[in-house]
């Protein structure tokens, strides 16, 4: 399970504020228009950039601060 809690990231001039998320072990599509985040989000999840503040848990760990390397996606 993915869970994200109270995510915020700015970036460039977009900003990211306080989305909170969870999805269970099936698939999931994150779908809407440019600009609205989707790429942000999956960056922050992968650890490519890092959250201005919020958690994200994957199984229950809280891989926030972990490097990208050892989140094991992709």
């Amino acid at each position: 399970m993915l869970k994200l809690e109270n995510l915020c990231k700015s970036w460039k001039e977009f900003q990211l504020k306080s989305v909170n998320l969870e999805i269970g072990n099936n698939y999931c599509i994150l779908l809407g228009p440019s600009g609205a985040g989707k790429s942000v989000i999956i960056q922050c999840i992968t650890g490519i950039l890092k959250p201005d503040s919020g958690k994200i848990y994957f199984n229950g760990e809280d891989i926030t601060e972990m490097p990208p390397e050892k989140r094991n996606f992709g």
